[in-house]
């Protein structure tokens, strides 16, 4: 072999190595994040599924949302000591929540929600408003190609009362964490579920989570406020509910951006939160 053939197969092999390794790394990285979702789903219903046994007699008060319920308030159990606290109610607390997701999204991928009766089901009515910003599969895979590059750790089981991590959103991402309004196709298949729970005794509270005081005036004041009173609408032709704003203008420094609060936000709405549900349940 000449000296000419030894310089073209050196590079040759290196970039034949390269390949395989970007093939071997996001084959892992693909079965990563496949096995993250699996355990993510698997220990929601696992979470569901007990905690709808083991509620010890109590009424049993399902809180829904998105990453707003996540960082919004208080812990289930602080939830369920502060009602005894204001109205002398023992409840058991679950929190359903899923970061950039609809509630129909939520509700299809938990057939397991058709098979329990809560007495109470409250719902952060901002999912009847905008659709959230979803990330394309290539981001997400990239995120966990990178999660794995740094160590960084990344939750594989559901932990409804984990203290939350968020990037930070600037005031001009608010905006880019909408994807359009949610239209009456989107709360369809919650409609046709919140008609089964209530045939069977169930109440419903809508509670609106308030995002930075700014940012909150500028969505009630836009044109988008119809395609929300209609959603209500039609959502008041299948089922009874009550709708809550507590019209609470935070500030910028009870948020931890402009859309999850901080602590002392947390505390602020979750006071509010509870005084809330202590009414609902005074109405059964």
């Amino acid at each position: 072999m000449d000296k000419s053939s030894v310089k073209i197969m050196a590079p040759l092999r290196i970039w034949i190595f390269l390949l395989i390794a970007i093939i071997a790394i996001g084959t892992v990285v693909y079965f990563r994040e496949q096995s993250r979702r699996l355990s993510m789903l698997t220990s929601r219903i696992v979470y569901l599924d007990k905690g709808f046994r083991q509620t010890y007699g109590k009424p049993v008060v399902l809180i829904i949302g998105s990453s707003l319920v996540e960082s919004d308030i208080f812990a289930s159990d602080s939830i369920e000591k502060d009602i005894h606290q204001f109205c002398n109610r023992d409840v058991k607390v679950l929190k359903l929540w899923k970061r950039s997701a609809t509630i129909s999204e939520i509700i299809n991928e938990l057939p397991i929600l058709r098979n329990v009766h809560p007495d109470l089901v409250v719902l952060e009515a901002n999912l009847f408003f905008y659709k959230p910003f979803s990330f394309d599969q290539r981001t997400l895979y990239m995120q966990s190609y990178n999660d794995m590059i740094l160590w960084r750790h990344r939750a594989i089981y559901y932990a409804p009362d984990s203290m939350p991590v968020f990037d930070a959103i600037t005031r001009p991402e608010v905006g880019r964490f909408r994807n359009g309004l949610v239209d009456t196709n989107e709360i369809r298949s919650f409609r046709e579920l919140a008609g089964i729970w209530q045939s069977k005794g169930t109440q419903f509270l809508f509670i609106n989570f308030p995002i930075e005081e700014l940012e909150e005036i500028k969505k009630w004041n836009s044109p988008d406020t119809l395609n929300f009173r209609n959603n209500l609408q039609f959502l008041k032709k299948k089922i009874s509910f009550t709708y809550e704003d507590g019209h609470l203008l935070l500030m910028k420094s009870d948020f931890y951006d402009f859309l999850h609060m901080n602590k002392k936000g947390n505390s602020i709405f979750s006071s509010f939160f509870c005084r809330a549900l202590c009414i609902q349940l005074g109405k059964s």
